[in-house]
């Protein structure tokens, strides 16, 4: 009879839980990004942790110094740029600078590739 009475207590509570769900759907919470925006963005404070970059700039002991170069296209761009030809404002509308570090061998973490 426990048993019997188990099952059943089981299959009625099945039951309950299932309809109110049914009855009473769960509604997602708006996602206004104006209402999060104005409610947490719009008074945070926002830390810029850019800086120059120079020739001389310190760099991790398995660099080298950093060399400046005019960024060059590492692939062909049909009717826009051939590879290994430089940017230039004239041709492509914004000219680039590419920054390189040369990675000394004895540094065996150094990938850059």
């Amino acid at each position: 009879m426990t048993r019997r009475f188990l099952t059943l207590f089981v299959g009625v509570t099945a039951i309950v839980v299932l309809a109110s769900v049914m009855l009473n759907p769960v509604k997602a919470q708006s996602t206004n990004l104006w209402q999060i925006y104005d409610t947490t963005l719009k008074s945070a404070k926002y830390v810029d942790l850019t800086h120059a970059f120079s020739p001389t700039i310190p760099v991790w002991p398995g660099f080298s110094q950093a060399t400046f170069d005019f960024a060059s296209a590492g692939a062909d761009i049909p009717d826009y740029i051939n590879k290994g030809e430089e940017y230039s404002y004239a041709d492509h509308g914004f000219i680039a600078t590419a920054y390189n570090l040369r990675c000394f061998k004895t540094y065996s973490a150094c990938q850059l590739n």
